[in-house]
């Protein structure tokens, strides 16, 4: 049952993200188009699939852990400087001044705090999503973190904001994740093979 609500989930999501991708105007072959439709694909073939295909969702578990290590290394500057093509962030204080911006709702104060909580939040998913470790537990962290973002970028940006980001397919597709056999190159593989 879970399984048939994270299909109907991800696949709603991916219309609507689809639907967003055809209609909008102000970036149509940008970064975010490119990053987006990837995400979009990967995750209609899990779909069309049932979730079945192992390999596809070990590999959509890693790219959800790189996607999380990327942000992290945007928020940095590993990744360029602010303004930077497909650079969001470029420094720790625009990563605030954003983390501010998505969670209007709340005191600027609270900036900082949910600033760092997150990327400690996403330093954990990168590492264990792309080992493979805990591999039903961590793709539902990820979705519960998602689903934070999701919330916030709707309740102060709107809800077209997220879509840019890819965030709801991300977020269904993680719920997915933790329905289905997404060990394929993951430490828990090889902890099973050698309990056997």
């Amino acid at each position: 049952m879970k399984r048939i609500l994270a299909l109907a989930a991800l696949a709603l999501a991916i219309v609507i993200e689809t639907v967003w991708l055809v209609t909008e105007k102000s970036e149509p072959h940008g970064f975010a188009f490119y990053y987006v439709t990837a995400f979009d694909i990967l995750f209609a073939g899990l779909l069309i699939t049932g979730g079945r295909l192992r390999w596809l969702a070990g590999v959509l578990r890693i790219a959800i852990g790189l996607n999380f290590g990327l942000a992290v290394l945007d928020r940095f500057g590993v990744l360029g400087a602010y303004g930077s093509p497909a650079v969001s962030w470029g420094d720790w204080s625009h990563f605030v001044a954003y983390t501010h911006q998505v969670n209007s709702f709340l005191p600027a104060s609270f900036a900082p705090v949910l600033a760092l909580g997150a990327t400690i939040y996403e330093i954990v998913l990168t590492i264990t999503l792309v080992l493979g470790i805990r591999t039903q537990v961590f793709p539902l962290a990820a979705a519960i973190l998602l689903f934070l973002y999701a919330t916030a970028m709707t309740l102060s940006l709107g809800f077209a904001s997220q879509l840019a980001y890819g965030v709801i397919v991300l977020l269904t597709g993680s719920l997915l994740l933790a329905t289905v056999d997404s060990t394929f190159l993951s430490i828990d593989a090889l902890l099973n093979a050698k309990s056997r």
